[in-house]
C-alpha cells in the first residue's frame, strides 16, 4: 500500500509485507494439546525519493504453544 503522511509526497514510499506459516497441532489428550509452528515475517520499504533507500527486516523461528482446557 502506499500512504502520505504530514504532508510527505504521495507514491514516495512503497511497501511489502510476506507473511508464511506452517505448523502441526497434537492432542495428547482429550483436553490438552500441543502446537509446533515454524513462521516467517518479511517486510520491505523502499523510499522512492531522489536517492533510493531501502529498508528490510525478517523475522524467522518456531513457535511451541501447550493448551490444555480444564
Amino acid at each position: 500500500f502506499r500512504t502520505s503522511w504530514l504532508g510527505a509526497n504521495d507514491k514516495r514510499w512503497s511497501f511489502r509485507y510476506r507473511e508464511w506459516r506452517a505448523g502441526i497441532r497434537l492432542e495428547l489428550v482429550e483436553h490438552a494439546h500441543v502446537m509446533v509452528e515454524y513462521y516467517s515475517i518479511f517486510l520491505d520499504i523502499e523510499d522512492g525519493d531522489k536517492d533510493i533507500e531501502r529498508y528490510q527486516t525478517n523475522l524467522e523461528g518456531v513457535r511451541v504453544l501447550v493448551a490444555v482446557l480444564f
